[in-house]
């Protein structure tokens, strides 16, 4: 059975009247080692390798972020070199309301980068691999389509 999920896109107002419209996902990051969670809106990043998840989010979810074990690399994106630390996540797609859990990752490794501000990135390799993406511009939706 296929399940199928519909967002609108996130607009974003500004002090000065502007606004964007953003391709961002409600989602919950789980760290299994605790079940600690932090809800957030996700940009949906069809150009990301990989899925990204910010300091304080990873903080919030009791992860040691640059502590002693912790795997670290230096990864290029369109910013330059960052160093990104890796931490083992659940993640989690709420449903079109944000009430119920549409669809849940296993346990993955999931670059974190030093950098508050920035919202998590959903990436190809650990998280949109499993979907069928749909991104209409014109009506201003995203459906995700899995099995």
């Amino acid at each position: 059975m296929k399940n199928s999920v519909t967002y609108p896109f996130v607009r974003y107002e500004y002090t000065d009247g502007s606004f964007q419209e953003r391709t961002d996902l409600p989602i919950r990051i789980l760290n299994p080692g605790n079940g600690d969670y932090q809800d957030a809106w996700a940009l949906l990043d069809t150009g990301a390798d990989t899925c990204v998840i910010p300091r304080n989010i990873s903080d919030a979810v009791g992860h040691d972020f640059d502590g002693n074990g912790v795997k670290s690399e230096i990864t290029s994106g369109v910013g330059g070199e960052t160093s990104t630390y890796k931490h083992t996540f659940i993640l989690q797609l709420y449903d079109a309301l944000c009430e119920n859990i549409a669809w849940s990752s296993g346990e993955m490794l999931v670059d974190c980068v030093d950098t508050d501000g920035l919202p998590p990135l959903i990436g190809v390799r650990n998280f949109l691999k499993d979907f069928k993406v749909e991104i209409d511009y014109p009506e201003k939706t995203i459906t995700l389509n899995w099995d």
